[in-house]
């Protein structure tokens, strides 16, 4: 998952989609300019960021007084920046009129990412922790009318999501996501009540999330891969954030060649750094395909 990123932001300029060169600053034409990842520090997201945003319907109130940057919003990254990205979208499908559903911060956006929906919540969970362990007082806002948030409620929830289908149809997946303190996990399932406190937590969701299952144990690959959710994603240096897109891309690429032929032991790819401090990824056969690598 990609934070804090536009289409425009990330891919301006991409020969083909409908992407923008100016945007609208309470009535004025204001150009997009060139901001480097690394010099782009997060921006207002919350509820009430992003009904001032919204304008009334104008989409024109991005900007701030307070800015580190004048006009931050009004940005994009240089292409140099993002090749992983360009080449992902070059290869793949890009949407280039997809817009986020829910308007507010991580918490709501993830729990669209699995479940479309967020349980009416807005903002992100008062507490350190998020989701079904959270502590007894914590809360997390609903939506409110005309840009308010409405008193919370406790971050745990029973809707269905995407997992629940996948369940349901007996297709194996995985979802990989960072550890946040001793035996919790960075999650959107962290707050699905029946998926927290049932079989899928342990049998699917996997930390820390560079430890990537390719099969199902059983020799057979798995039919879904699961999500990376990697909450440095929006504020690490471009160089680092490159390096961890061409994985990705790279692993996928392999993945993708390998599938109906097997897979041998160990595999090179350029720019892995390996947990020997190395640049070759190793697949090693335990109980199971595994791919270890150290993101340092």
């Amino acid at each position: 998952m990609q934070e804090n990123r536009t289409f425009d932001n990330m891919f301006n300029g991409f020969p083909g989609p409908d992407t923008a060169q100016s945007g609208m600053s309470h009535g004025v034409v204001v150009p997009l300019q060139p901001v480097p990842l690394e010099h782009g520090p997060g921006m207002g997201n919350s509820h009430p960021d992003w009904w001032a945003d919204w304008d009334n319907g104008k989409m024109d109130g991005f900007s701030r007084a307070g800015d580190p940057i004048p006009n931050l919003s009004y940005a994009y990254v240089p292409q140099d920046e993002t090749i992983p990205y360009w080449t992902l979208a070059k290869a793949y499908t890009v949407a280039d009129r997809m817009f986020q559903s829910n308007t507010g911060p991580s918490f709501a956006a993830h729990q669209y990412m699995i479940a479309a929906q967020s349980g009416n919540t807005d903002g992100n969970p008062t507490g350190t922790i998020w989701g079904c362990d959270a502590t007894p007082e914590t809360r997390v806002a609903l939506l409110g009318p005309n840009g308010t948030d409405l008193p919370g409620v406790y971050p745990c929830f029973d809707y269905p999501t995407m997992a629940d289908n996948l369940d349901t149809k007996g297709i194996t997946w995985k979802f990989y996501a960072p550890p946040v303190g001793p035996d919790l996990i960075w999650s959107a399932f962290q707050a699905i009540r029946h998926i927290r406190f049932g079989p899928d937590w342990t049998k699917n969701l996997v930390s820390p999330e560079n430890r990537v299952s390719l099969t199902s144990g059983t020799g057979t690959w798995r039919k879904l891969r699961g999500l990376f959710q990697q909450g440095l994603f929006q504020t690490m240096p471009g160089q680092e954030l490159q390096r961890r897109a061409r994985i990705g891309w790279q692993v996928s690429r392999m993945l993708s060649e390998k599938a109906s032929s097997g897979i041998r032991p160990q595999y090179s790819l350029p720019g892995m750094i390996g947990e020997d401090g190395t640049t070759t990824l190793t697949l090693r056969k335990s109980t199971q395909w595994v791919w270890d690598f150290a993101c340092r």
